[in-house]
């Protein structure tokens, strides 16, 4: 489910939608398990060859694919410092930015990233997040580590490199110490609360650390004003 640059949805609509899915399944007794993966520059990483297969996937052939194979691949680079200039070097990873198409590619490239999945994938354009729920916590940490062992080949058959270290997990539950879910034999680390979209999130939905974050700017703000 993608929210990213797409007409009439924003990052709102997902966190309500989010939010309202693990009160909805708590109310059923079942707790809720969130991963939040993080791929480093992505939008710098897309492979090409990779995005153009894609295009081609979905039906874009003739000399609509030829313009954007040279809008994408005909790109070099050159770097200056202290007024020495590098070489030029062909730009042969990462969709431009700035321009109108660019989003659009890059959403293709990641559109297929949950197909293989069983669980829920939420996208923002590059901010991922996959979430099940189980009233089983054992069921549901074997749920999540297959998807999270499927998502690591899609990683690596797109060659989108998933930053490990930076992934983190958020079990929504009181009191739980949830078994450990892992990435390319790395455990995520376990977290109590994040900002996910602008908005704290924590293991108890109860918003505190949020309206804490959000009274800390009103004082900053209004400190500024009396200077």
């Amino acid at each position: 489910m993608q929210s990213g640059f797409i007409r009439d949805d924003s990052s709102v609509n997902q966190l309500i939608d989010f939010v309202h899915t693990i009160y909805r399944n708590g109310d059923k007794g079942q707790i809720t398990r969130a991963i939040f993966l993080d791929f480093s520059k992505a939008f710098d990483r897309v492979w090409l060859r990779g995005l153009l297969h894609k295009l081609e996937m979905k039906g874009i052939g003739g000399s609509l694919l030829s313009w954007f194979q040279s809008y994408v691949s005909d790109s070099e680079i050159i770097t200056v410092i202290i007024g020495s200039l590098s070489s030029l070097k062909k730009v042969n990873r990462g969709v431009p930015q700035g321009s109108v198409p660019d989003p659009l590619l890059f959403l293709v490239f990641i559109d297929d990233i949950g197909e293989s999945l069983n669980s829920c994938t939420r996208l923002f354009a590059d901010d991922t997040v996959i979430h099940h729920s189980d009233s089983d916590i054992h069921d549901l940490t074997a749920h999540l580590n297959n998807d999270l062992l499927k998502m690591h080949q899609w990683s690596a058959e797109w060659q989108l490199p998933v930053n490990e270290k930076k992934c983190e997990s958020m079990t929504f539950s009181y009191n739980l110490t949830p078994p450990p879910l892992v990435i390319n034999n790395i455990s995520l680390n376990q977290v109590k609360k994040r900002k996910h979209l602008g908005i704290f999130l924590t293991s108890k939905l109860d918003w505190l650390v949020h309206q804490q974050h959000v009274l800390n700017k009103c004082k900053v703000i209004k400190y500024d004003k009396n200077m």
